[in-house]
């Protein structure tokens, strides 16, 4: 492996330090978990784990410019109640949505992260170690 201890053990507190800084993920999950249950809660975070794919966020990106290019009306008000829970799909959909969206997240990945990590030496077990101390670090602080 290519991250020393250190390293490692600066990612892990800079990743508490993230998580516990309330984002719109975490109003989505609570939210969502308040109004559908724990399992619409659980969609919206595991939606939000799989929102670190670059490409997933690239063609949201993409998906979003072409919808406001060739949209012609302007937004409506919806009201209160015809807005449903819908089902787990949305629920995991809303949550990679807004982590897609999530200015912090985007933030970190982009500038922050290389402080912790040589992404130029990164090897696979270094890439499932991140994934594991990202994944630990969200769900210590979540739930």
């Amino acid at each position: 492996m290519s991250i020393d201890y250190a390293s490692l053990a600066a990612l892990v507190v800079a990743m508490l330090a993230l998580a516990a800084l309330p984002s719109v993920s975490v109003l989505a999950v609570t939210s969502r978990s308040l109004s559908g249950g724990f399992r619409h809660g659980a969609a919206v975070s595991a939606g939000s784990w799989t929102g670190l794919l670059k490409f997933a966020a690239a063609a949201y990106l993409l998906w979003m410019a072409q919808s406001i290019w060739r949209s012609r009306h302007a937004a409506t008000s919806v009201n209160a109640q015809q807005v449903g829970i819908g089902s787990l799909g949305s629920s995991l959909l809303s949550g990679l949505l807004l982590t897609l969206g999530d200015q912090k997240a985007i933030l970190f990945y982009l500038g922050f992260f290389p402080a912790f990590v040589d992404l130029s030496v990164v090897t696979t077990p270094d890439i499932l170690l991140i994934m594991l101390v990202l994944a630990a670090a969200m769900i210590i602080l979540r739930y």
